[in-house]
C-alpha cells in the first residue's frame, strides 16, 4: 500500500471516528478555510455539507460577546492565535453569529498541523457549546448582585437608624467602611472581600444601639460605669444582633473583635496574634484612626501627627504591620479628614 492511500485510510478513519464525537470537530487548511467538519461541527455552525469549505469564515460573525456589536480583531480569531503562536489553544471563549442571525457562545480547543517540512498547515479544532451555561452564569450572577445589592442597602438602613439616635456613630461607621475598603484594595484583596469589609464597617458599632443617647451623647468625661456600659457594645451588637444573621461575609466577627489588638490588650476577649482575622486587624486599626481623626461630644479631634505617631509606634505590636503603613500613607497623603468638619 502507497503511503498517499495509507494517508487516505488513515483520514477516513479518523472522519469515522469524529462521527461519534458529540464535539463539533472542525479541520482548517493553512488559510483558515474548514476543509472538514463532522455532523455535530455542521449542525452548530450552520453549515452545509456542500458548502463546507469557506463557509465558517464567509457567514459567521465572530463576536467580543452575545450581546456586542464589535467584531474580534483578526488576531484574536482562534485560528489566527493557533497559526500566529504554532501552540495549542484551551478553552478559548468566543460569540458567534450564525448565518440566519442566530448568537451562540463557543469553548474552543485547538491543536496546530504540520506538514512533513513542519510549516504550518493547518489547525484541528474541538468546539463546545457553552451559550447556555453562559446564559445561567450570568443569571446566577444577576442574581448575586441583587442579593449583595441588599445586604448593602440592608446595612445601610441600620446604620441609619442608629444614625437616628447618635450621629457621631453612624458618620464614624460610614469613614470606617471607605478606610477599611480603601485599606483593602491597596493590600490587594478581591472585590468580595473589600465588600465584606465595607460591610463589616457600617455595622461594627451596631451594639451601641443597646446603649443610652445620654451616654453616646454626654459632653465630658465618662465614668467608669459608663465606659463599660460603652465596652459592651461588640457583644451586644454580635451576640444580641448579628450572630444569627447569615452573611457572606465574617461581619459578626468583625462586630464582636474589632477592639482586639495584637498584642492582646483589646478587649473583650483579649485575644492576640493569628487568633485575629485579616478582616479584624483592617477594621480595628481604621477604627482608631477615624476616631482619632474626629470631634467627639466629650473630646476634639486628635491631629495628623498624634494620629500617625499612635498607629506607627503601635505597628507590629498592636496593628498588623501592612495595615497600619497603608493608614499612615493614608493620612500623610491627605486622604483622612480630620476635625469632624
Amino acid at each position: 500500500m502507497s503511503d498517499t492511500e495509507e494517508s487516505n485510510r488513515n483520514d477516513i478513519s479518523l472522519e469515522k471516528l469524529a462521527e461519534t464525537s458529540p464535539s463539533a470537530i472542525t479541520r482548517f487548511d493553512k488559510n483558515g478555510d474548514i476543509v472538514y467538519a463532522n455532523s455535530r461541527a455542521e449542525k452548530l455552525l450552520a453549515l452545509e455539507k456542500s458548502e463546507t469549505a469557506n463557509r465558517l469564515n464567509d457567514n459567521v460573525e465572530w463576536q467580543i460577546s452575545d450581546s456586542a456589536g464589535e467584531n474580534y480583531p483578526r488576531e484574536k480569531l482562534p485560528f489566527e492565535i493557533v497559526k500566529n503562536t504554532e501552540e495549542p489553544i484551551h478553552d478559548v471563549k468566543r460569540g458567534v453569529k450564525l448565518p440566519d442571525g442566530e448568537k451562540k457562545f463557543l469553548s474552543i480547543n485547538a491543536n496546530p498541523l504540520f506538514d512533513n517540512n513542519e510549516k504550518f498547515n493547518g489547525m484541528i479544532s474541538v468546539i463546545e457549546d457553552i451559550t447556555e451555561h453562559k446564559k445561567t452564569k450570568e443569571e446566577i450572577e444577576s442574581q448575586e448582585y441583587l442579593l449583595r445589592r441588599s445586604f448593602i442597602e440592608l446595612a445601610e438602613t441600620t446604620s441609619r437608624v442608629l444614625g437616628v439616635r447618635d450621629p457621631y456613630t453612624q458618620k464614624h461607621e460610614q469613614r470606617v467602611a471607605l478606610f477599611a475598603r480603601n485599606v483593602g484594595r491597596k493590600l490587594g484583596l478581591d472585590e468580595d472581600r473589600t465588600l465584606g469589609l465595607y460591610l463589616g464597617g457600617i455595622l461594627h458599632d451596631i451594639g451601641k444601639i443597646a446603649i443610652p443617647e445620654t451616654i453616646l451623647t454626654k459632653p465630658g468625661e465618662l465614668k467608669e460605669i459608663e465606659w463599660s456600659m460603652i465596652k459592651s457594645h461588640p457583644r451586644v451588637g454580635c451576640n444580641q444582633i448579628l450572630q444569627k444573621t447569615n452573611f457572606p461575609w465574617p461581619i459578626a466577627e468583625i462586630t464582636l473583635h474589632h477592639h482586639e489588638r495584637l498584642d492582646g490588650s483589646g478587649y473583650p476577649d483579649g485575644l492576640e496574634g493569628d487568633d485575629l482575622s485579616l478582616e479584624v486587624r483592617i477594621i480595628g486599626a481604621c477604627d482608631v484612626v477615624e476616631a482619632m481623626s474626629s470631634r467627639r461630644p466629650y473630646r476634639e479631634a486628635r491631629t495628623r501627627s498624634r494620629t500617625i505617631e499612635v498607629i506607627g509606634n503601635g505597628k507590629g505590636d498592636k496593628f498588623d504591620p501592612e495595615v497600619a503603613e497603608i493608614l499612615v500613607e493614608m493620612i500623610e497623603n491627605g486622604n483622612v479628614e480630620f476635625g469632624g468638619k
